[in-house]
């Protein structure tokens, strides 16, 4: 779906730029395997002779002089590994894709069916996998497609880790979350903090989640102590982030104005606005497009999703309070940062779309399941 979409609306969009940057990965190597390799690791980036090479592959280095972590680098590595059985098919990148972000939300509905049990089955199935968001984001070739694929691998392997503490889960529980990193910076961030705290639960074998959530606190004071005293600020890179962000999107067709951010103190600040413009963003009705259709229907499926909650509501069991508070965090840490930077609407529903899943449970964990189907499900 969202790669027709692009097709038409778009040229193709990034996903196009990530097939092409795929293939001429491959192309470039001249189907030698040791230069392939080379090329896939971006190694000699710089050197003469394979600084050409990469020059070429559009969005390698989106941003000059950025070496480490580079998104755009993850979508077109992953393109370019489909394309080594693709023979050039599009149709074929895009049922490798699709069957890859169907195995990470069924990985992800797992999880939660775990976590969740008194959840009414059927509604973690449509929080995971009917949301506009989701059928419609993670149905091409974009980097949610193999986000969502290794999100939901990660959630499992965590999982199985706090549950049986193997070394073989954590060894893929950290390498899931650089892959994560490598594939949206800003999900990984909203992931942190609340992985954080699950550990913490850990340590203190009780329902009671103070004494977790301050040792959670007292952690993320100390690395983001450590990270400035390493020159690593915080608000500067969501500042640059923001900047970066206006001077792009402005001429989009569904930009729309966000408050500066000028010091540390408005992160807090405009938290609520963030929220506000996310996840019920009432700029879209200042547009004028069919296009926006499905994130106002979305938008009024949370609402009204929240109305339901608050009418049949239920205090969650005290054994699933620990992962209720996770998936409110990541929602709410990931809304805060898209919220922050992002002025463009089409962004922005494409930035939470795997996001939303947790937004869903989090609203279906306090509802009374056995009063409402009593009432409406019999």
């Amino acid at each position: 779906m969202s790669y027709k979409y692009h097709h038409i609306y778009f040229a193709g969009g990034d996903g196009n730029i990530y097939l092409k940057g795929g293939r001429e990965l491959v192309e470039f190597s001249n189907k030698n395997p040791i230069t392939y390799f080379k090329l896939f690791t971006n190694q000699n980036r710089l050197t003469p002779g394979w600084k050409e090479k990469y020059d070429e592959i559009i969005y390698w280095d989106a941003v000059p002089g950025k070496e480490l972590i580079d998104d755009n680098r993850t979508a077109i590595r992953i393109n370019s590994l489909v394309s080594l059985v693709s023979f050039g098919s599009v149709s074929a990148h895009l049922i490798v894709l699709i069957f890859l972000s169907f195995i990470g939300l069924m990985a992800l509905y797992k999880t939660f069916r775990k976590w969740f049990k008194h959840i009414y089955p059927p509604a973690v199935f449509l929080a995971v996998f009917l949301s506009p968001s989701i059928i419609f984001w993670t149905s091409g070739i974009l980097k949610e497609t193999h986000t969502i694929f290794f999100l939901g691998l990660f959630l499992m392997q965590l999982s199985i880790f706090l549950k049986r503490k193997r070394l073989t889960s954590l060894f893929w529980t950290l390498a899931l979350s650089i892959l994560i990193l490598m594939s949206r910076t800003y999900l990984a961030v909203s992931l942190f903090l609340p992985v954080a705290f699950l550990f913490a639960t850990v340590l203190f074998k009780s329902n009671k989640l103070l004494k977790p959530v301050g040792l959670t606190i007292v952690f993320i004071v100390f690395v983001f102590l450590l990270l400035n005293a390493n020159g690593i600020d915080f608000y500067q890179i969501l500042s640059a982030k923001q900047t970066d962000f206006n001077i792009i999107g402005r001429n989009a067709n569904s930009f729309f104005h966000i408050p500066g951010l000028n010091q540390p103190s408005d992160l807090l600040k405009y938290l609520p606005i963030a929220l506000l413009n996310v996840y019920i963003q009432p700029q879209l009705f200042n547009f004028n497009s069919w296009l926006f259709l499905l994130p106002i229907i979305e938008n009024i499926d949370i609402i009204t999703l929240a109305l339901l909650a608050i009418w049949f509501y239920k205090s969650p069991d005290r054994a699933e309070n620990k992962y209720l508070l996770f998936v409110i965090m990541v929602w709410i840490i990931g809304g805060w940062i898209i919220g922050l930077t992002v002025p463009v609407q089409g962004a922005i529903a494409r930035y939470k779309s795997v996001i939303i899943p947790f937004l869903l449970i989090s609203i279906f964990a306090i509802v009374d399941w056995e009063k409402l189907k009593s009432k409406y499900l019999h």
